[in-house]
């Protein structure tokens, strides 16, 4: 414990020092004065010496808050949507909209886990738990997972993909995925994620899209720049809002394009801008 937190200030060295000689003595004491003690005796004593150092543990969280930080960092997952920063995916974690799956394949050591998917007005949006027992490069993974709609590839797809490293073995990754053509309310989503090394993890799952999406046709057109853009419709739900549009311009070179890169604002009756926004 001491080489663990030697770099906090205000831990309480001298404290915990006692309170460890202390137990240890007075349950050598136990035992030096019981030593016929039926078997059930010793497993209770046990037990109580566990239940002390975790007692003492929380009581020592409590005296420094350095310590309570430091135990917060311990990794522990259990929604990726809903321990993620994109407000949407929260929303939709706390109401319940996201499928839970909690499959796991482990191959050469790393076992990846797909552990939620969400199917909204969007996008489809994949969580991942990855656990490994070497550590593993920051690109391991590429770009992300292959996706397949009942069996078949996709005509276009866009998205994005990211990890958060949560520890030097331990990381989670959120997979966004648009896809421009109409989908189905249902279907089964088959899913590939590729390792550095050629490891392949296969998974497939049924999906549905969530309920109460409302969807306001726009068809808006103006050219700004140079730049075409036709709004073609708005769609609102409990994980966000939707803006669909197409951009189109005039240009020599398709690196130079800029249609990618055009930025939409949400404002609300008033003409005040939302600030709380997340997506691609």
């Amino acid at each position: 414990m001491k080489e663990q937190f030697d770099h906090l200030d205000g831990f309480p060295q001298d404290e915990v020092r006692l309170a460890i000689r202390t137990g240890i003595a007075q349950a050598q004491e136990q035992m030096d004065g019981k030593v016929k003690t039926p078997y059930k005796r010793k497993i209770t004593y046990l037990l109580s010496s566990v239940a002390a150092v975790f007692g003492l543990l929380f009581i020592s969280a409590q005296y420094s808050p350095a310590i309570a930080t430091s135990l917060s960092k311990i990794p522990l997952i259990g929604s990726v949507f809903g321990d993620s920063d994109l407000i949407g995916l929260q929303n939709a974690y706390q109401e319940g909209l996201i499928d839970e799956i909690g499959e796991t394949q482990t191959i050469n050591g790393i076992s990846v886990t797909l552990n939620e998917v969400l199917y909204d007005q969007s996008n489809i949006t994949i969580g991942l738990i990855i656990e490994s027992e070497r550590e593993l490069g920051e690109h391991y993974f590429g770009s992300g997972m292959d996706i397949t709609i009942n069996g078949k590839l996709p005509k276009v797809v866009t998205g994005s993909y990211g990890e958060e490293m949560i520890s030097s073995t331990t990381r989670t990754a959120i997979q966004m995925i648009g896809i421009n053509e109409e989908m189905p309310d249902q279907f089964e989503l088959g899913l590939t994620l590729k390792g550095e090394k050629g490891e392949k993890w296969h998974f497939s799952t049924p999906i549905k899209k969530i309920k109460d999406i409302k969807t306001i046709p726009v068809q808006h057109e103006q050219t700004v720049d140079g730049i075409q853009l036709k709004v073609t419709e708005v769609s609102i739900s409990k994980t966000g809002v939707s803006v669909s549009f197409e951009s189109a311009e005039k240009v020599d070179d398709f690196d130079k394009t800029r249609g990618n890169y055009i930025d939409l604002q949400v404002v609300d009756q008033d003409g005040n801008k939302i600030k709380n926004l997340s997506g691609q």
